[in-house]
C-alpha cells in the first residue's frame, strides 16, 4: 500500500533529525514534492484517457493530470475497442495528432485529419506526475523502492536547507559562532551529497531542484521501462 504524505514525511523527518525545530511542515512538504517531480522524471505515472467522437469533434481538452514540460503522449490508439474479439490497431504515427496551447493554460489533443464517428472512440496514453497526499486512494506510489528513493531525496533538500540557514550568521536558533555555523553547514551539505547518491535521482533533478538543493549536472532520460498504467 502506497504510503500517505504523513507517513513519507516522518520517514524523511528521521533522515535529517532537526532536532532544533529549524524547519517546519512546510519545509518538509515541498523538498518531498521537488523529491516527487524527479522520481515523476524517470518513472513518470501513467495513465490513458478515452475520448469519445461526436462525428463533430475532433479535438479534446486534456485533463489537468497532463502537466506541460512533463508530460508526453507515448501512444494514441484510433478506433479504440473495449471488445474482447477486437484486433488492436497500430497506434497513430506522431504525425497524425497534436497536443497545443488552445488558450493560456488550456491544453487540447488534436486528430489530424481524422474525426470520429459518435460510436468511436481515441484512446490516449500519457505520463504524468505522482501524487502524494494524505488521502490514501490518491498516492501513486506503490514500489517500496520508489519510495524510498523520494524519501532519500528529501531529506537531502532539507539538509541542504538546514546548510543553508547554518551559515546565515545571526540566527539565534542554531546557537553557535560562526565557525560553528561553518562547521555545521559542511556536515549537512556532505550528508545532503551521500543520500541524493543513494536516492538514485541525481541525474533527474531540475535546474530549480538543484538550486533548491544541490549542486550537480542534469541529465534527462526517456526510459519508460517501470511505467505504472491506471484507468482514469
Amino acid at each position: 500500500m502506497a504510503k500517505t504524505l504523513t507517513q513519507i514525511r516522518a520517514s524523511v523527518e528521521k533522515y535529517v533529525q532537526d532536532r532544533d525545530s529549524n524547519l517546519n511542515s512546510e519545509d518538509f512538504d515541498d523538498a518531498i514534492e521537488r523529491a516527487t517531480l524527479a522520481l515523476s522524471r524517470r518513472n513518470p505515472y501513467v495513465l490513458f484517457n478515452d475520448l469519445a467522437g461526436t462525428g463533430l469533434v475532433f479535438e479534446w481538452a486534456l485533463a489537468t493530470t497532463y502537466i506541460p514540460g512533463l508530460s508526453s503522449i507515448s501512444r494514441v490508439i484510433y478506433p479504440w475497442e473495449t471488445d474482447d474479439s477486437y484486433d488492436p490497431v497500430d497506434p497513430l504515427d506522431i504525425d497524425e495528432y497534436m497536443v497545443y496551447e488552445k488558450t493560456a493554460g488550456a491544453w487540447y489533443f488534436k486528430l489530424i485529419g481524422r474525426t470520429p464517428s459518435a460510436s468511436e472512440t481515441v484512446r490516449i496514453t500519457y505520463s504524468s506526475k505522482h501524487v502524494i497526499s494524505d488521502t490514501a486512494s490518491s498516492c501513486t506510489i506503490t514500489n517500496p523502492d520508489h519510495e524510498f528513493n523520494v524519501i532519500c531525496l528529501a531529506a537531502a533538500f532539507c539538509l541542504q536547507m538546514l546548510a543553508a540557514r547554518a551559515i546565515a550568521v545571526g540566527n539565534p536558533t542554531l546557537g553557535a559562532d560562526t565557525v560553528s555555523y561553518q562547521t555545521r553547514s559542511g556536515e549537512y551539505s556532505s550528508r545532503a551529497k551521500e543520500l541524493i547518491e543513494q536516492s538514485g535521482l541525481k541525474s533527474y533533478m531540475t535546474e530549480e531542484a538543484k538550486g533548491f538543493g544541490a549542486f550537480f549536472s542534469a541529465g534527462e532520460s526517456t526510459d519508460t521501462s517501470n511505467l505504472l498504467v491506471k484507468i482514469s
